[in-house]
């Protein structure tokens, strides 16, 4: 119940958990736009579901095995992908077994693990006698499969955020709004879910790099990087 008070807060919660979980008042537009409050709750982060097997071998390396290592089907798994990171010699891979965006993930909801599970199985060896011959659940260790059903994360709520129509202005200010209003209010977006492109570590590295060197110009702090100036190389946008 204790109150405290701070110069500088950065945000980095997706902005769906933002307004749904935070209370952020009394900041007047000139420091909080209506447009980043709309950006804030008209944001569209894609449904997907994957499905992912262990490996009781890497079925691709044996030579009278005729199953490729991606499967992609008109069926409710969608396409499947089998890879191993070859980092020592007893890793015998994993599948990607269901990989599914938007609707064709929403159809897997109403399943719990078990139940998906076999109804993937019962798919995929339905797929691969018909077009192999062969059965790729021989090689499937169906014991522990691990599902993510990314709608039901607490910390995403979705895979990845997804432009809407007509909402590029939303956009922009999520990207430029470190650099143009941070310095009076104080507040920092940091993030994924604050860059245009969200769903993938690249944006969410610029977007979080983006809040530091803005918070450390703010405050008139000294960049020592070598070859980097905020004033000459560092990209700036105009105020929409």
């Amino acid at each position: 119940n204790g109150k405290e008070e701070f110069d500088h807060v950065m945000i980095t919660s997706t902005q769906w958990a933002t307004q749904m979980s935070i209370d952020i008042k009394n900041f007047p537009f000139n420091e909080l736009p209506l447009q980043k409050i709309t950006a804030e709750h008209t944001q569209h982060n894609i449904s997907s579901c994957k499905f992912f097997f262990s490996l009781k071998t890497k079925y691709w390396e044996k030579k009278d095995c005729k199953i490729p290592q991606i499967l992609v089907t008109d069926s409710f798994i969608q396409d499947a992908y089998a890879f191993s990171w070859d980092k020592n010699k007893d890793d015998t891979g994993v599948i990607l077994a269901s990989y599914t965006w938007e609707d064709d993930s929403l159809k897997l909801l109403p399943f719990n693990q078990k139940e998906l599970s076999e109804l993937i199985l019962k798919e995929l060896k339905a797929i691969t006698l018909e077009t192999t011959g062969q059965d790729i659940t021989q090689y499937i260790d169906s014991e522990k499969p691990v599902m993510i059903q990314w709608i039901n994360e607490p910390s995403y709520i979705g895979c990845s955020k997804l432009y809407r129509q007509r909402n590029e202005d939303q956009n922009m200010l999520d990207l430029t709004y470190n650099q143009n209003y941070s310095w009076i209010s104080g507040l920092y977006f940091s993030g994924e879910n604050y860059a245009v492109e969200g769903g993938w570590t690249e944006p969410a590295l610029r977007s979080s790099i983006d809040a530091v060197i803005q918070m450390i110009h703010h405050n008139n702090g000294e960049f020592t990087v070598k070859d980097f100036s905020y004033d000459y190389t560092y990209p700036k946008w105009p105020i929409n």
